[in-house]
């Protein structure tokens, strides 16, 4: 998938297949899709993604089920409401592309500034690396994109002084890995 990212054939998921063709056809269709349901699963965690997976085959099953039917139920089953997903990953064009834009020394720690460059919000990881050699890890839902920010700023409280940091990728489909890491000189 990653030499199709932001190329012709790296199309919505909604979109008519007879237009692909393969090998192109199962990376968009079967790879982009099961990025979605991880990043989906990450949201509403995995017992509640689970519980309505189960419903929806429950409810369908036997029947002719269209994708507004898969999204409903997850939408009325989990209580939440995923359109912010939904919409961008199967009717927009876009792809992954998470960056650390800048990290800033405040007063009583850190500000590390995540840049949603592509259209599709993600989960993600970031590790964090201090000067004493330690690390820490944090995981983000892509919930932190749900209101159509583009930038996400963390607050990081530290007395350790932060050396770089670094966005794990989470999806395995971030468009360019290059500016997933920054050092602060």
């Amino acid at each position: 998938y990653k030499y199709l990212i932001g190329s012709f054939s790296d199309v919505p998921l909604f979109v008519n297949s007879g237009k692909l063709k393969r090998p192109e056809y199962n990376y968009i269709y079967y790879d982009k899709a099961l990025s979605f349901f991880l990043v989906l699963r990450d949201f509403l965690g995995s017992d509640l993604f689970l519980k309505t997976l189960k419903e929806f085959m429950m409810r369908w099953n036997g029947k002719h089920p269209i994708p507004y039917d898969l999204f409903f139920t997850f939408d009325r089953t989990s209580g939440k409401n995923t359109d912010w997903l939904v919409k961008p990953w199967f009717f927009e064009y876009g792809y992954v592309d998470l960056g650390i834009r800048n990290i800033l020394n405040k007063k009583d720690g850190y500000e590390i500034d995540i840049e949603k460059k592509g259209k599709l919000p993600a989960h993600f990881g970031l590790k964090i690396y201090y000067s004493d050699s330690s690390t820490a890890s944090f995981d983000y839902s892509a919930a932190v994109w749900k209101n159509g920010e583009s930038i996400y700023k963390v607050i990081m409280p530290s007395d350790k002084k932060i050396i770089s940091a670094e966005i794990i990728d989470k999806t395995l489909r971030d468009a360019d890995l290059s500016n997933n890491k920054y050092i602060i000189n």
